[in-house]
């Protein structure tokens, strides 16, 4: 079957997973996006998957990333990509980078419920396919 998910093609790509970004979600209880999350982070862990993870003012409001991905994927954590107030993900060059450098031919991407919408732009300007995984 033609593009028939693999763990060998894509890349994971979780944004804005925050303490209080995920406090904004309305249409996903919070506790079930949080086990989305740590499931997508294991899953790209255990099978080998480039994992990019990246954030959002982690000072202010958004506050930090869920604290159980510094266990689940500790490398991956520790290189998350910190934005600055950059909207748009892809806008920013660090995140940019991070998300090229793995080379994979697909971008499997995760969003809290305010930055679902960057899989899209990121995907289209990177010329990868899109994979969204749901609820989270």
């Amino acid at each position: 079957m033609k593009n028939r998910f693999t763990t060998t093609n894509p890349a994971m790509v979780l944004i804005d997973h925050q303490a209080g970004t995920i406090n904004l979600a309305r249409n996903i209880p919070r506790a079930e996006i949080g086990r989305n999350v740590r499931a997508l982070a294991r899953t790209a862990v255990e099978n080998g998957m480039p994992l990019v993870l990246t954030t959002s003012l982690e000072t202010e409001f958004q506050g930090p990333m869920l604290d159980d991905l510094k266990d689940i994927a500790p490398e991956a954590y520790n290189k998350r990509v910190r934005r600055h107030g950059v909207v748009d993900c892809w806008d920013d060059e660090n995140f940019k980078n991070a998300v090229v450098a793995n080379g994979q031919e697909e971008v499997d991407c995760g969003g809290s419920d305010q930055s679902r919408w960057h899989c899209f732009p990121i995907n289209q300007r990177n010329g990868r396919r899109l994979r969204r995984p749901s609820g989270g």
